[in-house]
């Protein structure tokens, strides 16, 4: 068995979920958070915070494929139609549902910040340090169409001051507590985000008087002990009322920040790139709840299908972290345009699925940088999934191979791998062995010529290492930038009636949820 972080089968679904999430911009691939919380006063009988820092956020062979199909399990036909393509073929065939507090884990973020500062209070220079604690949160709110999302963020100050006044110095200890919140709702034309409300309240405790006068030295710390008691809650009106302002101002401009700097991630890494080659996928539908947020996805050119069926959304969806179903058509759409008529050299599909998604892929490394790998795909369907009775299948087809000078004829590859889960792991059993078939031929067993059954055993030796009998994802494929107390481990797995389902939890969740999940078998009319 092959234990691996993310196999090289499994990297065309990862891709695929790359460019769903690439319609929206939140969550799963959203870059860090970054909070506002600058400078927020925090204190009030004799400080005001004024220089925390900001809060800091809380992600040998070029073939990525998968599993196909091997001689006990029988090959699914595929819709084929001579009229125009039908509305009812094209059903969204990407669903992603992302749990609120999935959300948080990701995204949100707890930050503690210590510091100097000096800030003229109604008229006296108060001088110390603070301590501020900050909690960012995400909560979604029920809406349809669109994604709603409460952001807030809460703050406790706590501060040690000092003020001096004629020859007098008082000092004193104040906690400063901040609320602020804005609501963010992402529409068919963006994101519309409302001003940030916020509230304070400070308080304070005089810690010390002391006064350097020789003469009338104690007279002048009791008239400074009263004069402080006295203006305590003026100062702490004032401490809190500004700390409400700089927070409202701090808040706005860091979530427009933060809003931006999704965008603009996404619209580099996924949608420019996708959009160039064709493969934009479209947003149907998008919708969320008091608890999660629920988008759905038609990965289709104008001229190719979606799912033939409608996704029937299983109940055990509302108890996981993330659920994704994958129709087998999303990931031959995907891949007819990202790898039909193109040719892949190993290192350099490598060097660039490293690069884009920051993992090291098992089985794609050159044994011998003499002798790399390269793969011409076949111009129509280069790759084929299909997902039933529990078995992930796929056929590569392609034009032919190069081994560094060597050339290989084109040939038809089929491998199939039964799925499951054991203690949050996704595991994958390989049906039977990797079936290599010249492109004329329909069956591994059929007769072959000497030199061809040479390729063969060539390519089956090479392939052995991407698609290795047994294999093991530990946690859910995430960015490199994913945090640790976020992994994703795997509560369940169907592959089922065309549609690849798998539902999973954050850390510590036991995984209780069956099996079962399945999509409707028959085309609503």
């Amino acid at each position: 068995m092959i234990r691996v972080h993310l196999s090289a089968g499994f990297v065309l679904l990862v891709l695929l979920v790359c460019a769903a999430v690439a319609n929206l911009p939140d969550t799963i691939n959203a870059p860090a958070v970054s909070i506002p919380t600058d400078t927020v006063p925090a204190e009030p009988a004799g400080q005001l915070q004024t220089d925390a820092a900001p809060v800091e956020p809380v992600p040998s062979d070029p073939v990525p494929v998968d599993a196909e199909q091997v001689d006990t399990v029988p090959a699914d036909p595929e819709p084929v139609s001579t009229e125009p393509i039908s509305p009812k073929y094209r059903f969204p065939n990407v669903h992603l549902d992302v749990s609120e507090e999935l959300l948080n884990a990701a995204l949100g973020s707890n930050t503690r910040t210590c510091g100097p500062f000096s800030e003229c209070i109604r008229g006296s220079r108060y001088r110390g340090t603070s301590t501020r604690d900050a909690q960012f949160s995400i909560q979604t709110l029920p809406a349809e169409d669109s994604v709603a999302l409460n952001l807030a963020w809460d703050a406790t100050v706590n501060s040690k001051s000092h003020t001096t006044q004629r020859r007098t110095t008082v000092s004193s200890v104040g906690t400063t507590y901040i609320k602020a919140s804005k609501n963010a709702t992402f529409e068919d034309d963006g994101w519309h985000v409302q001003p940030t409300q916020a509230t304070a309240k400070s308080s304070s405790r005089i810690t010390g008087i002391s006064s350097n006068r020789i003469l009338g030295r104690r007279i002048a710390e009791s008239r400074a002990r009263s004069a402080a008691s006295q203006q305590s809650g003026a100062v702490n009106y004032s401490v809190a009322r500004l700390a409400e302002r700089r927070t409202r101002s701090e808040f706005d401009n860091q979530t427009d920040e933060m809003l931006a700097s999704w965008e603009q991630d996404l619209d580099s890494n996924f949608r420019e790139p996708l959009t160039e080659r064709g493969q934009l996928t479209q947003l149907v539908s998008k919708r969320s709840t008091d608890d999660r947020v629920e988008l759905a996805f038609l990965q289709a050119q104008d001229d190719e299908l979606g799912a033939v069926t409608e996704l029937s959304t299983p109940l055990q969806q509302q108890a996981c972290d993330l659920f994704l179903s994958l129709h087998q058509s999303a990931i031959n759409n995907f891949t007819d345009g990202m790898c039909a008529g193109r040719l892949f050299r190993e290192d350099e599909v490598a060097d660039l699925l490293e690069e884009r998604l920051g993992w090291k892929l098992a089985g794609l490394e050159p044994d011998d940088l003499s002798k790399v790998w390269s793969i011409d795909f076949a111009e129509e369907k280069p790759l084929r999934f299909k997902f039933h009775n529990g078995i992930a299948k796929v056929t590569l087809e392609t034009r032919g191979f190069t081994v560094g000078d060597q050339q290989i004829p084109g040939a038809r590859l089929q491998v199939a791998y039964e799925l499951s889960t054991v203690s949050g792991e996704l595991l994958g059993k390989r049906q039977g062995r990797i079936e290599i078939t010249p492109l004329s031929a329909e069956k591994d067993d059929e007769k072959v010529g000497v030199r061809f059954q040479v390729f063969r055993s060539m390519l089956r030796r090479r392939f052995e290492r991407v698609f290795p009998e047994e294999f093991v994802l530990e946690e859910f494929p995430t960015p490199a930038s994913w945090p640790t107390h976020a992994a994703l481990h795997f509560a369940t797995a169907s592959a089922e009636d065309e549609w690849l389902q798998l539902a999973c939890d954050l850390p510590g969740k036991e995984a209780t949820h069956t099996a079962g999940l399945v999509a409707k078998n028959s085309v609503t009319e």
